[in-house]
C-alpha cells in the first residue's frame, strides 16, 4: 500500500511538505501542491483518515442526531427526506456523515458520549428535544452543533417558519369562504407542534371566526393512524366542520384515507389541508394542498452554517427560519 513516505521520496520533498500539499495548507505554492497531487494519484495513495486527522485536527464527520416518536425512523417521510439532504450537502462539502445513538456500549451511553468517542467535528440535531436530558448534554456542549426544526437562544437554530405558514394555508381556507374549520393537534411542548397551532388560532382569531372545541383533534405524533381516527371521530360529530387543517401531512392522508372508508367525500363535502409536502401528497386521490417546507434550503443552511462554526468556533450563533411555500391542489372546495 503507497504511503506518504513513497509520495514524499519519489517527489524529493519531505514528508511534512508533501502532507501540507495533500492537505491544502496555504504556506505550499499552487505549483508545489500540483506536481505533489500528480504522483499520488499516479502511484495510486490515498491518504488514511487518522493521519488527516492527525495533521488537520479534524474528523470530517458531521453527526446527526435523530428522533422522532412515530417509529418510522429513515422511513418518516418528511425527516427521511430531510437527512438526504443533509447526506447530500455534507458529501458536497467533504464530509461523513455519522448517525448518532445513545446507547453503544457500557462507556458511551449519551450522544455526547458518542460524540466524543468518535471525535466528530459538529452535530446536526432533527427533533432532538424528545430526550431532554440526553440533548441538553449535547447543546451544552462545546461541540458545533446546529438545531434543525428547534429554536435556541444561544445555539445555531434552523426551522420553517411553521407560525407564518400556518397562517398562510388557514387564509387560503377562509378565502375560500370556510368558517367551521377543524384542526389537528400536534405536540404543542415542541416547538413545530406549537407554532403550527398558535398560527391556526392567530388566523382564526384575526378573521374574527371561533374556535370550537370540539372541532380540535389530538396528532401528537403526526402520523397517518392518528388521521384514520380522527376521520372517525368527525364523522360522529352533528355539526361536522367544511374543513379540516392538518398539522402534517401524514395525519392528513391518514384522514383522507379514513373518510374515503366512510363515504365521505374530499373535498366535495370536507376540505382537507396538510403541512410538509411529502412526495406521496402529490400522488394521493385527492392530491393534497399542503405548506411546502424547503427541504433543500433548511439543509443547505445547515451544513453551511455548521461548517462555518467548524471552522470558527468563536462564531456568533445564528438563528434562521425558511419560508413555507403554499402549494394549490385538489383538497379545496370553495363554498
Amino acid at each position: 500500500m503507497i504511503n506518504i513516505k513513497d509520495v514524499a521520496r519519489i517527489t524529493g520533498y519531505s514528508v511534512g511538505t508533501v502532507s501540507k500539499a495533500l492537505n491544502g495548507y496555504s504556506d505550499i505554492s499552487e505549483k508545489t501542491k500540483q506536481k505533489i497531487k500528480q504522483v499520488a494519484d499516479e502511484l495510486g495513495y490515498k491518504p488514511s483518515s487518522f493521519g488527516q486527522q492527525l495533521v488537520t485536527k479534524k474528523s470530517y464527520t458531521v453527526g446527526i442526531v435523530f428522533e422522532e416518536t412515530t417509529g418510522l425512523g429513515l422511513a418518516h417521510p418528511y425527516f427521511g427526506e430531510l437527512l438526504t439532504v443533509f447526506k447530500e450537502e455534507l458529501e458536497d462539502s467533504g464530509y461523513d456523515i455519522l448517525l448518532l445513538s445513545k446507547k453503544v456500549n457500557p462507556y458511551v451511553n449519551t450522544y455526547l458520549d458518542h460524540c466524543l468517542q468518535k471525535g466528530v467535528d459538529g452535530v446536526i440535531t432533527l427533533s432532538a428535544d424528545l430526550d431532554h436530558e440526553n440533548y441538553i448534554k449535547l447543546v451544552e456542549s462545546d461541540i458545533p452543533i446546529v438545531l434543525v426544526d428547534l429554536i435556541h437562544d444561544n445555539k445555531n437554530s434552523i426551522a420553517s417558519d411553521n407560525y407564518a405558514s400556518t397562517r398562510k394555508i388557514v387564509k387560503y381556507l377562509i378565502d375560500n369562504n370556510h368558517k367551521k374549520i377543524a384542526y389537528t393537534k400536534g405536540e404543542v411542548f415542541n416547538h413545530v407542534g406549537r407554532e403550527r397551532f398558535n398560527g391556526f388560532l392567530d388566523e382564526m382569531k384575526a378573521n374574527n371566526l371561533e374556535v370550537n372545541p370540539k372541532f380540535i383533534f389530538d396528532s401528537p405524533n403526526y402520523t397517518t393512524e392518528e388521521g384514520y381516527r380522527i376521520s372517525g371521530e368527525i364523522s360522529d360529530l352533528e355539526d361536522k366542520p367544511t374543513a379540516v387543517v392538518c398539522c402534517a401531512d401524514a395525519v392528513a392522508i391518514g384522514l383522507i384515507d379514513g373518510f374515503s372508508n366512510l363515504n365521505i367525500k374530499v373535498p366535495d363535502e370536507i376540505s382537507v389541508v396538510g403541512f410538509d409536502d411529502i412526495m406521496l401528497s402529490k400522488l394521493i386521490t385527492p392530491k393534497l394542498t399542503t405548506i411546502a417546507q424547503n427541504k433543500q434550503e433548511i439543509g443547505r443552511l445547515a451544513v453551511k452554517t455548521l461548517i462555518e462554526n467548524i471552522n470558527n468556533k468563536e462564531k456568533k450563533a445564528e438563528k434562521f427560519q425558511v419560508e413555507g411555500t403554499l402549494i394549490i391542489r385538489n383538497s379545496v372546495k370553495k363554498l
